[in-house]
C-alpha cells in the first residue's frame, strides 16, 4: 500500500525507507506500544528459561500478557518456535506476574490474570504467502502486523486480518517435546465473535448485527475484540462499549465514569457497586429495535469520551 502527502491540493507519493536492522523496529514499537497496539509495555529482552523474548506487553482489555516478536526479513518460521514461547509463558506464569507487579508496584496473584487469551504478535516488514496461510485461522493465538516507514517521519502499521481456518502443512506444526507441551498450549483460547453469537437467539443476534452496523458507522477507526464474556468495541484501541449477547436481550456496558453520561430517558443503570462483565459504570439493556437511535446516541457519547 502506498502512502501519500496532500499539500496545496496536490498528492505526492511518499518514499518508503527500509528499516536498517530489526532493533530499529523493536525500539520504535517499545517506545510507542500504547499508541501502536493499545498495549502496556512491560519489558524488553525478557529472559525466561532458555528463551529471550523481544518484548513483553500487557493487554488491559483482556487482562492478559502479550509477547511481541520482530523480524526485518521474511525468511523465518511463524509457527513452531513461537508456540514454544507461548508454552514457556504458560509454564512460567509466576515470572510474568512478578514482572507485572514490579512494573506497576502492585501485588496481584497469578489467578488474577487471564492466561486463556495470552497472545504473540509478530511485527515485520512483510510476510510470504506461506507464512500468511500458516496463521490464517482466527482460533490461533498469533497476530501478524506489517510495518513500514516513509519519509517525513510517517509510520504505517497494518494488522493482517485472519479470514478463515487454514490447512497447515505438517512440517510447520511438527514440534519437538522440548519445544512445546500441548497440554499447556490447550489452555489458550482465542475468542471470536462467532463464539459470542452462540450465546444468543436468532432475535438477539439480529439485534446485535443491526447495532453493530450502526456503531461501526460512527467512526472508521472502530474495531471489535472478542473476550470470554463480551464483545468490546474500541476506538483507536480504547474500549468504549462492551456488549454481552443473551437469549432475550443485549447488555451494553459504556466505559464512562458515573455522572459523565447524558441520559435524559434514564436507560442506563448505575453499576458502580454491582458485578458486571464489561467496563465502565453504566449498563444499558437493549431488546427493542425502536430504541436503536437513542442507544446509539449513548454509545456515541462513550466513543467520543474515550477518543479524547
Amino acid at each position: 500500500m502506498s502512502l501519500y502527502q496532500f499539500k496545496n491540493n496536490q498528492l505526492t507519493r511518499l518514499k518508503a525507507i527500509p528499516f536498517k536492522v530489526e532493533k530499529e523496529i523493536q525500539r520504535l514499537v517499545e517506545e510507542n506500544t500504547e499508541v501502536l497496539l493499545g498495549l502496556t509495555f512491560l519489558a524488553t529482552e525478557f529472559h525466561v528459561e532458555h528463551y529471550r523474548l523481544d518484548t513483553v506487553a500487557f493487554d488491559e482489555t483482556t487482562n492478559s500478557f502479550v509477547i511481541i516478536e520482530y523480524k526485518n526479513d521474511t525468511k523465518y518460521s511463524v509457527i513452531d518456535q513461537r508456540y514454544a514461547y507461548l508454552n514457556t509463558l504458560l509454564n512460567h506464569k509466576a515470572d510474568f506476574v512478578l514482572l507485572y507487579n514490579e512494573v506497576h508496584n502492585t501485588h496481584r496473584r497469578v489467578d488474577e490474570f487471564n492466561f486463556e487469551q495470552t497472545k504473540i504478535n509478530f511485527i515485520t516488514k512483510g510476510y510470504t504467502n506461506y507464512q500468511l496461510d500458516a496463521v490464517n485461522n482466527p482460533e490461533l493465538p498469533i497476530d501478524l502486523y506489517q510495518i513500514k516507514q516513509f519519509e517525513n517521519g510517517q509510520i504505517q502499521l497494518d494488522y493482517i486480518e485472519k479470514t478463515k481456518p487454514a490447512k497447515v502443512a505438517k512440517s510447520q506444526t511438527t514440534l519437538t517435546k522440548e519445544q512445546v507441551n500441548f497440554t499447556q498450549i490447550s489452555e489458550l483460547k482465542n475468542y471470536t465473535e462467532a463464539d459470542m453469537l452462540k450465546k444468543g437467539s436468532d432475535e438477539t443476534n439480529d439485534l446485535y448485527q443491526e447495532l453493530k452496523i450502526e456503531i461501526l458507522d460512527l467512526n472508521p477507526n472502530i474495531s471489535i475484540k472478542a473476550h470470554k464474556t463480551y464483545l468490546a468495541f474500541l476506538i483507536n484501541d480504547k474500549d468504549f462499549c462492551d456488549i454481552t449477547i443473551q437469549k432475550k436481550q443485549l447488555k451494553l456496558f459504556l466505559n464512562m465514569k458515573f455522572g459523565q453520561l447524558n441520559d435524559k430517558l434514564d436507560y442506563a443503570r448505575d453499576m458502580r457497586n454491582i458485578g458486571k462483565y464489561g467496563n465502565g459504570d453504566y449498563e444499558v439493556t437493549f431488546n427493542n429495535h425502536t430504541d436503536l437511535p437513542y442507544i446509539i446516541d449513548l454509545i456515541k457519547q462513550s466513543m467520543i469520551k474515550n477518543d479524547q
